[in-house]
């Protein structure tokens, strides 16, 4: 949040809201909970947390020619059916994308030109630094076409993801809309810290704590900066407890 509970804008902002709805007329019981999605949707604004209502036409602009080929796609000639890229954001406001990113988009475009998996699928929101507007996905998806050349219709951007989790949870979802088949294993693509961490116990017990349920199975690590993933259906169903799950 970016506004404290404690202090006193926050007290004055809820106590207007409640005195403008003790002032309204009646409500109409089929709409008894139009004040509470008014609150939380005034409550998320106030806190510049809108990301979820972001990016409305993502798969009929962004993403729709990766989609369309996605539809006609032979998955069976390739051994991975994506190469997933987690965002890491720079910690100063004017950088648009951390070299750490850069490297991890490098890595990507190596094993993709070798012709492992038909997409990269780029995940990450607006993170770093607090309250940037520079969303993860949609600079790595820049890059990779402007300076890598790739066509759109092999890169996909995953613009909501916050955390390690939400990165795989989300990119879990985006195979599952493109009919990639759920035997065949995409390929996590990073570096080697954050690698080592997606395999570690901490991370599946975060999964389990935040999330509720795990994203999908690690398979075989095939490097320092590569480890297979199967995704699984469990996360694939919207979280009504989480404001920023689009």
């Amino acid at each position: 949040m970016s506004l404290k509970p404690a202090s006193r804008d926050f007290g004055n902002l809820v106590a207007g809201l409640q005195a403008q709805e003790l002032q309204a007329p009646s409500p109409d019981p089929v709409s008894i909970l139009s004040a509470a999605s008014r609150y939380a949707a005034i409550l998320l604004d106030a806190n510049e947390r809108v990301d979820a209502a972001q990016f409305p036409d993502l798969w009929k602009t962004w993403n729709a020619r990766a989609l369309d080929y996605a539809r006609h796609l032979s998955w069976h000639h390739y051994p991975y059916t994506a190469i997933i890229v987690p965002g890491e954001g720079p910690e100063a406001a004017q950088t648009s994308l951390s070299a750490l990113g850069k490297f991890r988009l490098m890595m990507a475009v190596e094993i993709f030109n070798r012709g492992l998996a038909p997409f990269i699928i780029v995940t990450g929101g607006a993170v770093h630094p607090a309250q940037t507007h520079y969303v993860e996905a949609e600079e790595m998806r820049r890059m990779l076409i402007d300076r890598f050349g790739m066509a759109e219709t092999n890169v996909v951007m995953e613009p909501f993801a916050r955390h390690t989790t939400t990165n795989l949870r989300n990119a879990s979802r985006i195979l599952e809309k493109m009919g990639a088949p759920s035997h065949t294993p995409a390929l996590i693509v990073t570096d080697p810290a954050q690698s080592t961490y997606i395999e570690s116990p901490v991370f599946s017990e975060r999964n389990l704590r935040e999330l509720k349920c795990e994203p999908g199975t690690l398979g075989k690590r095939l490097s320092a900066f590569s480890i297979t993933f199967y995704p699984g259906r469990k996360c694939n169903a919207t979280d009504p407890n989480d404001p920023l799950d689009p």
